[in-house]
């Protein structure tokens, strides 16, 4: 939640945690609705340092798709919850008691509710419901019973952004205009007048002494309502950008415009409202990729067609200069025309996800400029890119599309997986690959693996569940290790040396990620891969050494200002993407490995998967044995020929690495082929030139 000076238009404080659909305020507190978090009463008596004093868990089947409208008095918050559609058992109104704003809890009996709401308002115990089917009124003097007063049907017409004003009440009529009633008898509220505007697509009201402000999508109109039975046209504002909602504040009124941000009118001449202040959107940064001294960060911020501020109030990618480690500085904003939602760079290419699968050249590392955008199949949540090779995967709802990067300007599309039904998709929420392997953990299919050694043919190699209550919302592999971040808490470990049958070796707790919504792909290996940096619901950020999968432990806690969305390691230094900045953490001290840390032997028999894979012309071939014995390591052509023997003897237990050089051989495909007693495990290798 952010506290603007509508004088001036500019920030003066902010609560991090107060991330919500909706607001209601009354004198110095203010209530907040949000899926996740449900509840919050805010402290607003300072404005400078808003602030949580009570919250009230909502519960999970109540709030899972959709939170309503609210309202709020001295005494109680009025919270729609769940959706015209679902049952009265998990559609309705709840009454919270926020007397003591330190302990709210919920009061008396919920009101089932037959339609979604579209605005609610409390006065002198009643409560007023427009929704798209009309106005209902309820009594809500005792909680214990509440009892409805009236309902009016508008049939399509709509009641939106109900305003009390004495004896009146007015509401937009999304087809009809303004329209206003006589409530002196709540019972039977009598139709004054019905007043059409240019627009037909009204939605949000205000009101200040005899004069009231109607918004549609593009534009405000001032109307005199001296008369109410014959309410005036005297002025009006347009926008060339889309309007949400309406604030009046004495002679001024305060205009939600998505695509910008915050506009001020000043109204005291009706006939002529002129904007007079803005504040810019508040930019919110997703992922960030680096590339030698700069720093790319993506924003969520849209640009939009004639926007004098494109370009220049957050909209698109951030270059920042990291040269000088304690002195970052922006460079540059380029534009990216939709929300920027993922990037990532290989060579001097950055990809983004910007409504498309965008390309932008770093011949000019300060400078990107775009070269393509390439249309593809949207995502459900968060796009995640990721480069192997030659080629790059990215995520959609359906599953992955991978493109082939050979001129890395010109991406192909090479295969898809997963299928082209985004209902019935993966749904994926982050990516990794690793020796040719790729792991997806979709919403309800738990962590796909899959084969990728051809990326244009990839294949399932197995399914590994999702946790009892919980679900996997990131990946990071390493070494033939898969570390699965939980959307509740904690990393589970999996041994992943055969793709076609993951076993769990291990968990440890970590915090939860601490977003609403999922943050995907945030975990990230230090560059030796021997630690794990993952953001937390702190706000911070911890570093794991996971050195020894079986006993993992944490070495680092840092703080950072807001809500981490990225971590990007280079050598001792973490860059930390927040919401709204960036940050430079010199981890040194978090990065160091224990060498007195006991190192257990290796509880299975395996043969890892080469890496690089494709290879031209070596590659490296790990494996490990529970107890010494002895091992032959053999490479075979397709033809079942011997081609190389890598080992032929008796080997320690533990872990071993062999390498295979291809030269002198045939490009083509060939078997790795690990024997040990009665074990036996074969990998497949492409050699290519």
């Amino acid at each position: 939640m952010y506290v603007i000076n509508a004088v001036t238009m500019t920030e003066v404080g902010r609560c991090r945690e107060a991330d919500g659909e909706n607001i209601a305020v009354c004198g110095n507190y203010a209530c907040v609705t949000n899926v996740a978090s449900g509840l919050r009463v805010l402290d607003i008596s300072n404005p400078t340092n808003p602030h949580t004093v009570g919250s009230l868990p909502m519960p999970g089947a109540v709030l899972s798709d959709y939170t309503g409208s609210l309202a709020m008095d001295s005494a109680h918050a009025y919270v729609e919850c769940g959706s015209g559609s679902d049952s009265c058992e998990n559609s309705g109104i709840s009454f919270v008691d926020i007397s003591d704003p330190l302990s709210p809890h919920f009061v008396g009996r919920r009101v089932c509710l037959l339609r979604q709401l579209s605005s609610m308002t409390v006065r002198d115990g009643l409560l007023y419901l427009g929704s798209w089917a009309g106005l209902d009124i309820l009594d809500v003097h005792d909680l214990q019973a509440p009892q409805w007063v009236s309902t009016m049907h508008l049939n399509s017409d709509g009641c939106f952004n109900v305003v009390l004003r004495r004896n009146l009440l007015l509401f937009a009529g999304q087809a009809t205009g303004l329209r206003i009633f006589d409530i002196s008898n709540p019972a039977a509220p009598a139709p004054i007048s019905t007043t059409r505007l240019p627009s037909s697509d009204v939605e949000y009201i205000a009101v200040s002494g005899n004069t009231v402000y109607v918004q549609s999508e593009y534009a405000i109109y001032t109307m005199g309502i001296s008369d109410s039975t014959a309410p005036a046209l005297q002025g009006y504002y347009l926008s060339q950008h889309l309007l949400c909602q309406i604030l009046q504040h004495g002679d001024h009124a305060i205009v939600n415009e998505p695509d910008f941000g915050l506009v001020n009118l000043d109204l005291s001449n009706p006939a002529s409202p002129t904007q007079v202040g803005a504040c810019g959107e508040i930019v919110e940064f997703q992922h960030a990729a680096k590339y030698e001294n700069y720093i790319y960060a993506g924003s969520e911020r849209p640009y939009v067609d004639g926007d004098p501020h494109g370009g220049q109030d957050g909209n698109g990618i951030h270059v920042i200069d990291v040269s000088s480690p304690a002195a970052p500085a922006e460079v540059r904003i380029v534009d990216a025309r939709f929300h920027l939602m993922d990037v990532v760079v290989t060579g001097s290419y950055l990809y983004g996800y910007s409504g498309g699968l965008a390309v932008y050249s770093l011949a000019d590392p300060a400078d990107p400029h775009r070269i393509s955008l390439l249309s593809t199949a949207a995502p459900r949540y968060n796009p995640r890119l990721l480069v192997a090779g030659q080629h790059l995967f990215q995520t959609v709802a359906a599953g992955v599309h991978i493109w082939d990067i050979v001129a890395p300007d010109t991406p192909v599309l090479a295969a898809n997986f997963g299928g082209t039904d985004s209902m019935n998709g993966l749904l994926p929420l982050d990516i990794a690959v690793d020796q040719g392997v790729m792991y997806l953990p979709g919403l309800y299919t738990g962590l796909n693996i899959v084969d990728v050694t051809d990326p244009t043919h990839p294949s399932l190699c197995s399914l590994f569940p999702h946790p009892a209550h919980n679900l996997y919302y990131a990946v990071a592999v390493h070494a033939a290790t898969a570390y699965l971040g939980k959307y509740l808490g904690g990393v589970d470990i999996l041994d992943v040396s055969n793709p076609y049958s993951p076993a769990l070796i291990d968990s440890f707790a970590s915090p939860p990620p601490g977003r609403p919504r999922f943050a995907l792909g945030n975990m990230k290996f230090s560059a030796d891969g021997r630690h794990l940096i993952m953001p937390a619901d702190s706000g911070g950020f911890h570093i794991y050494d996971i050195s020894n999968a079986h006993a993992v432990r944490e070495t680092g806690r840092y703080a950072v200002p807001d809500l981490a969305e990225d971590v990007l390691p280079s050598g001792d230094t973490v860059f930390v993407l927040g919401e709204y900045s960036l940050g430079l953490y010199d981890c040194a001290d978090a990065l160091v490995v224990d060498a007195a840390a006991p190192v257990l032997p290796p509880h299975e028999f395996a043969l890892y998967p080469a890496y690089p894979n494709p290879f031209n012309p070596t590659t490296v071939i790990r494996i490990s044995l529970p107890k010494r014995e002895r091992a032959k390591l053999i490479v075979y052509d397709v033809t079942g020929r011997q081609v190389r023997v890598l080992s032929d003897g008796a080997l320690d237990a533990g872990e071993h690495q062999f390498l295979f050089d291809g030269s002198g051989i045939a490009s083509g495909v060939y078997f790795a082929r690990l024997e040990a007693g009665k074990d036996v495990r074969t990998k497949k290798l492409v050699l290519i030139r």
